[in-house]
């Protein structure tokens, strides 16, 4: 069962959100549960062992915002896709700052809800099959993907940079990341290959992802890689 939490500290707007979410299409059987702040379902998941899979959050908030809300479930619960849903148009460019899969504006709701929630679900689902497994003599480790920010050639090895540090292997990026799902990573250069939920701008000639890291773009990778970052990223509702 798909376990939804809503968090907002105006109870009428969450119960009006759990009610859109029930009477959606493929949603009617998942478990939502609702919240009036923060700390309640921090606590939650921290405390009572709530296995949350989507987070529906406001992000004017008292006590914590939204915004910092979702930093602290990228840490507590790593795999809970995070949407947010404002009726605040200037926090779009802010929710940049934490890990989540869609912004909505309240008032279009009714339109974007259900493509943020499907998304969720399949991020999620991906995120559960995709990994790379880092061989090193007779030793392997398996790397969830969604840890992973970056793959670089260096000469015969391959540096997988992780939001928990840095791993090598002999094996080519092409190889570690031939089972993942293809718009989890995009080959921006002959040396690089990036996680495509790590990707927070893009300059010219290089990607400036989430963690401030500069990566290169080939001008022969270019047009793809300009394609992913329109296409495969966060997008904002309207």
């Amino acid at each position: 069962m798909l376990n939804i939490a809503i968090c907002d500290d105006d109870a009428l707007h969450g119960r009006h959100t759990a009610a859109q979410i029930s009477a959606l299409d493929g949603f009617a059987a998942a478990k939502l549960s609702l919240f009036t702040g923060a700390d309640n379902l921090i606590y939650a998941i921290t405390e009572d062992n709530y296995a949350v899979d989507i987070a529906v959050l406001d992000i004017q908030m008292e006590s914590m915002d939204g915004i910092e809300l979702a930093k602290r479930i990228n840490e507590i619960a790593p795999e809970c896709q995070v949407i947010f849903l404002s009726g605040h148009i200037e926090y779009a460019s802010k929710v940049y700052d934490a890990e989540h899969v869609f912004f909505v504006l309240k008032s279009q709701s009714e339109t974007y809800l259900k493509s943020a929630l499907e998304k969720a679900v399949h991020r999620r689902e991906s995120a559960k099959a995709n990994y790379i497994v880092i061989t090193n003599g007779a030793n392997a480790q398996r790397i969830p993907w969604d840890r992973v920010q970056y793959l670089e050639r260096v000469l015969r090895r391959t540096k997988v940079v992780t939001a928990d540090g840095e791993y090598w292997t002999s094996a080519a990026p092409k190889e570690l990341v031939a089972g993942l799902d293809e718009t989890c990573y995009c080959r921006c250069h002959n040396s690089y290959y990036v996680n495509t939920a790590s990707l927070a701008a893009m300059l010219p000639g290089e990607f400036i992802l989430k963690s401030g890291a500069h990566i290169p773009i080939s001008r022969s990778l270019s047009r793809q890689a300009k394609e992913t970052f329109l296409f495969a990223g966060p997008r904002f509702g309207g």
